[in-house]
């Protein structure tokens, strides 16, 4: 293991009890995607009563004036979801949407044809993290609190008896003359005067001595209440750390292996966005560049695959990195040795698609899938067509693979996979042919950095970068997909144009960082892309110039 004066603590943002503390926890309701909802708005919080195979239970209630009724028991069952926002001084982290239901037994006046009304009139959560002595979650708590109002209601059908309204026969002055309109003819059994008669007297004139008061019989289409009580609810989840998804903001990036000067190289550097500072890491256990690397839900970085030690010699080796520990350790050896690979995680799979098996132009259809629960590697579905040297980025539980080399020419080909079915189908193209270009997924899009002009050809060389014939190879182009809209767009062009480069999340921006510039440069520029403004900006230059290798978002 390196020793370093300028060693940083290192963050697993898979795990919140590995941001810097002290920890503070906040909580909103939310909808299934985790949108934020106010919870005194319609439907926020769904309410509505569990119905009783036979009906509502009757039950005696003895008064405190020694009379016995008839009421009902009631189940009322209110529902959503929660999320929690863990922060530490150097970052955070949030849940995934936490679906909560909280079961009611309120025994109410609520015969038969009633309905249950239920409104939230204030909503509270709060939640607390317990850390065991790993600095791993051992317990995530949340408490929710809700005030409700229930009525039983029904719409019924009122008869009112009524007389009509007439002036105060105790004031009299000069007024001018009314008539009472024709009423409605008579739809109720009932005695009562004859209104068009009354309604054809003389006018009254002056003063008003008798007014009119006859009876009428009136129906009026009503609510009634038959019950309303106010209520409390308390609910605590309690989830460990296998049960909760986190999406954290990753807090630095962790750039292992790659090509330097036409040779594969195990040298690794940890970039902290925050600090914008560089920091080694424990080296490689192999030597190699062209490989895919990804962050396991364990919290440990796999990399596997790639060219060692030099290139177009293809190699199956895998091994895993422990972010804690700063240490490296071997892992399974995957099936078929290749490199110029595409990688990414997928529902907890680490996915390796395409390649080259050691010779340029023999590329590979080839998908090899690493399960950590098990620790082992299977054969995945394989691409719709080969191809090497292509990127590929998990997002919305779909793996996207993005351009590349078919072995002939650079290709502007867009697979997707999807596991539920277990197959590829094409997608959008990206808008022109590349390859070597870096890709990540950043708020719902796709974000493709340069690449290789298609008019590069492959050389017999030390490296599969050099191109000392074509200066004007390397691309600044920046696409973004929408997979709403199976679009692509452009971004504001890199600053520095280049191919082989990567490109992580950190914060709220994507770094794109290294590649390769011909004739044959090897470069350490770190620039930032802001999607939001769609603005670029210079960071700071990494330790060791590299090309062809993965990045990682811890």
């Amino acid at each position: 293991m390196k020793s370093d004066s300028n060693r940083k603590e290192i963050v697993m943002v898979l795990d919140p009890c590995q941001l810097n503390g002290p920890l503070e926890t906040t909580c909103f309701l939310s909808d299934e995607s985790g949108q934020r909802l106010d919870p005194l708005s319609d439907n926020a919080i769904i309410c509505e009563e569990i119905v009783q195979q036979n009906g509502r239970k009757n039950v005696s209630i003895l008064l405190p004036t020694g009379e016995t009724v008839d009421l009902q028991k009631v189940f009322v069952l209110k529902r959503g979801f929660i999320v929690v926002e863990i922060s530490g001084s150097n970052g955070s982290c949030t849940t995934a949407p936490i679906p909560f239901a909280i079961e009611e037994e309120i025994i109410l006046c609520a015969p038969e044809g009633t309905e249950l009304q239920c409104e939230v009139t204030k909503f509270n959560c709060f939640s607390n993290v317990i850390c065991d002595a790993n600095q791993m979650l051992r317990e995530l708590n949340v408490f929710i609190e809700i005030c409700q109002s229930i009525k039983m209601t029904a719409d019924v059908v009122i008869d009112v008896n009524a007389s009509f309204c007439a002036p105060r026969e105790q004031i009299t002055r000069t007024c001018r003359s009314f008539s009472i309109p024709p009423q409605c003819p008579d739809i109720f059994n009932q005695d009562h005067v004859d209104i068009q008669k009354e309604s054809a007297k003389p006018e009254l004139k002056n003063e008003v001595a008798v007014p009119i008061r006859q009876l009428e019989s009136l129906c009026v289409n009503t609510e009634k209440v038959y019950d309303w009580v106010t209520l409390q609810a308390k609910k605590k989840i309690s989830l460990n750390r296998n049960q909760i998804i986190f999406n954290c903001t990753p807090t630095h990036i962790l750039a292992p292996g790659g090509e330097n000067n036409g040779a594969a190289i195990d040298n690794v550097d940890d970039y902290f966005c925050q600090t914008d500072t560089w920091v080694a890491r424990s080296n490689l256990l192999v030597v190699r560049e062209a490989h895919a690397g990804g962050l396991l839900p364990n919290g440990m970085v796999i990399v596997s695959h790639g060219f060692s030690p030099s290139a177009f010699t293809g190699i199956d080796t895998a091994e895993f990195y422990n972010p804690a520990t700063d240490t490296w350790t071997a892992a399974p050896a995957a099936n078929v040795p290749r490199g110029s690979v595409g990688g990414d995680v997928l529902n907890g799979l680490f996915y390796v698609v395409g390649g080259s098996d050691g010779n340029g132009s023999n590329v590979l259809d080839t998908v090899e899938v690493f399960n950590p629960a098990s620790n082992t590697w299977a054969l995945g579905t394989a691409l719709p067509s080969p191809r090497s040297e292509l990127a590929v980025v998990a997002l919305n539980g779909e793996l996207h693979a993005i351009a590349g080399f078919d072995g002939t020419n650079d290709i502007a080909d867009h697979d997707v996979f999807d596991p539920n079915t277990n197959m590829w189908t094409s997608r959008a193209p990206l808008p022109q042919p590349l390859a070597f270009i870096a890709a990540e997924a950043f708020q719902g899009k796709i974000y493709v950095f340069g690449g290789r002009d298609p008019s590069f050809a492959p050389m017999n060389s030390t490296s599969f970068l050099y191109d000392p014939l074509n200066p004007t190879a390397p691309t600044n182009n920046v696409y973004i997909y929408d997979p709403a809209t199976d679009s692509w767009s452009t971004g504001a062009p890199m600053p520095t144009s280049r191919w082989a480069a990567a490109a992580c999340v950190c914060g709220s921006e994507i770094f794109v960082m290294g590649g390769f510039t011909p004739p044959n440069s090897y470069l350490t520029v770190v620039e930032a892309y802001n999607p939001v403004t769609n603005t670029w900006r210079t960071v700071a230059s990494m330790p060791n110039a590299r090309a062809v290798f993965p990045c990682i978002s811890l």
